[in-house]
């Protein structure tokens, strides 16, 4: 699975003093792991060009709660028949793509989530 901008964003570059690009972003969740009792996921990514080089890395946590509310809002967008496993893990690329456009300061309709990725 990936997240990618469907609109050109303008990001800073890992690695470098305040050297920014602008173009496409996918993004690509690489764990997550369950905390505080499962009641909260923390959320490990890493931010690519669509060619899948590297720009940056990042994290951020959510409660079970966040995720049902998420989950609530957006249950339609979730395909039927998914093993719980892949069920949870569109739901964690759902709350992921809330970050994305947060931290990119785009809309969430401008990011696509592409569930055959394999990468």
């Amino acid at each position: 699975m990936k997240l990618e901008t469907t609109i050109d964003v303008t990001y800073n570059v890992k690695g470098t003093i305040k050297k920014q690009e602008t173009g496409k972003l996918v993004l690509r969740i690489t764990n997550t792991s369950w905390m505080d009792d499962f009641d909260k996921v923390g959320v490990n990514y890493k931010y690519l060009r669509p060619d899948e080089t590297l720009v940056s890395t990042g994290s951020f946590t959510a409660t079970n709660g966040d995720i049902n509310a998420i989950y609530d809002a957006i249950k339609g967008s979730i395909p039927e028949g998914l093993n719980q496993t892949e069920h949870t893990k569109y739901k964690f690329y759902l709350a992921a793509q809330i970050e994305m456009s947060t931290s990119l300061e785009i809309q969430v309709s401008e990011i696509t989530l592409d569930p055959e990725s394999q990468q």
